[in-house]
């Protein structure tokens, strides 16, 4: 019943989104995006890969380098419902295997199958689409979740989400990026949970093996204690504030804001204003400079190779950005503390690298201490690089299982 249901509601997706954009720009961005892109030329695909947005592709990343070992990247189709993936994705390595994937209606499910005839589908975190998981187990497909993570109110575990729960029960294996979801799922009924650990480790520890040296930034530093507030919001920069009223010039600080609009930049400059400061596309920064603020995108990954210290913003918002992305060079993380939707931030303060930010003036103190204390502050950093170590193999884990398709 839900599968007519369902396709008879999808099928009137199309013309209600173009009746909405109308009165939302953000739907009509999306549109918009969609409506410029091209969708890969029609030839069949062995894997396909499904990611929801850039997050979720930076997390299949490694299990696309592996699966490239031993095939073409003309036998792999990777696919996008957010355009702040593909947008992303379409300017880097595997552009000509990009796609947003077509809306969720029988007619375009359909002649998706028939352009690519994929074999394997991996779907990435969830993004779960009813219409194209329906047919494609109808028609033989091979599904795998990846990096799987879902909380104890989930839709899948409410009445109106169980069709989707069925079919998840139905893909050859639901790999969990956390203990709490595998025993969730088989306390539900699960027979194909498995538990390989966050991939997404395994990302950052390839890519910090990968990293260049930044002598620009080298020089900024000029051998102090660094810094770095990580897609931050005020509350962060409000936080920092407060900090170099009792630092003083003891700390360099990189402000790398989740928004790097004009707005944003100039108002983190007026707060600032007593501080030396640059931005750093205006390339004119060194040693003299206390504050570097990246007004661009695409280097905050590579500038924790330096970082002592990392405010990472969004935990005052419940929406914490990457703290993986510290963690593999070795720092003391602190963030807001509304975690609960992110494992990992309390995997960290649980191994006690990781600072959950309740009073602004324990946390003040906390970092004082560490910058008197270089002992112990190499020891918050040696924590952080062993918790990653510790915590790889969840792609190995996926190939295994892959490998015995």
């Amino acid at each position: 019943m839900y599968p007519v249901f369902y396709g008879l509601l999808s099928t009137c997706a199309k013309p209600l989104l173009n009746f909405v954009r109308i009165f939302n720009s953000k739907i009509d961005r999306f549109l918009e995006f969609r409506s410029l892109a091209q969708p890969v030329p029609a030839s069949k695909r062995k894997y396909w890969v499904h990611c929801a947005s850039l997050g979720e592709y930076e997390m299949a990343i490694p299990v696309i380098q592996d699966l490239l070992l031993n095939c073409s990247i003309d036998d792999i189709l990777i696919t996008f419902f957010s355009p702040s993936g593909y947008e992303q994705a379409k300017h880097k390595a595997y552009a000509k295997s990009c796609m947003y994937l077509p809306l969720d209606t029988p007619n375009e499910v359909k002649k998706f199958y028939k352009n690519y005839e994929p074999e394997i589908a991996l779907f990435i975190r969830y993004d779960l689409w009813f219409n194209f998981i329906h047919t494609g187990i109808k028609q033989g497909l091979k599904f795998l979740l990846i990096n799987a993570r879902f909380q104890e109110n989930h839709k899948i575990f409410k009445t109106l989400g169980s069709p989707y729960k069925n079919q998840l029960q139905k893909f050859n294996t639901v790999f969990c990026s956390d203990e709490s979801t595998a025993q969730r799922l088989k306390q539900e009924g699960f027979t194909n949970a498995i538990f390989t650990g966050d991939i997404r480790f395994d990302r950052v520890h390839r890519n910090s093996q990968d990293i260049k040296p930044m002598p620009d930034i080298e020089h900024f530093i000029d051998n102090k204690k660094l810094l770095v507030l990580g897609s931050s919001w005020e509350e962060e920069e409000q936080l920092l504030e407060q900090l170099l009223k009792h630092s003083g010039d003891q700390l360099k600080v990189i402000i790398a804001p989740h928004d790097v609009s004009e707005e944003r930049i100039v108002s983190i400059e007026t707060r600032f204003s007593e501080y030396s400061m640059q931005r750093y596309t205006r390339h004119s920064f060194g040693a003299e400079q206390q504050i570097l603020i990246f007004d661009t995108i695409g280097i905050l990954s590579r500038v924790y190779q330096y970082a002592d210290f990392a405010l990472v913003g969004g935990g005052f918002s419940g929406k914490l950005h990457n703290i993986l992305e510290p963690a593999v060079f070795g720092c003391f993380i602190s963030f807001g503390p509304e975690i609960s939707k992110f494992p990992e931030a309390e995997l960290f303060i649980k191994n006690d690298f990781g600072y959950a930010i309740q009073n602004e003036k324990d946390w003040i103190s906390k970092v004082m201490e560490l910058l008197q204390n270089e002992e112990h502050l190499n020891t918050y950093h040696q924590k952080a690089r062993n918790f990653v170590i510790k915590n790889l193999g969840a792609n190995r884990m996926i190939l295994d299982q892959l490998n015995k398709l």
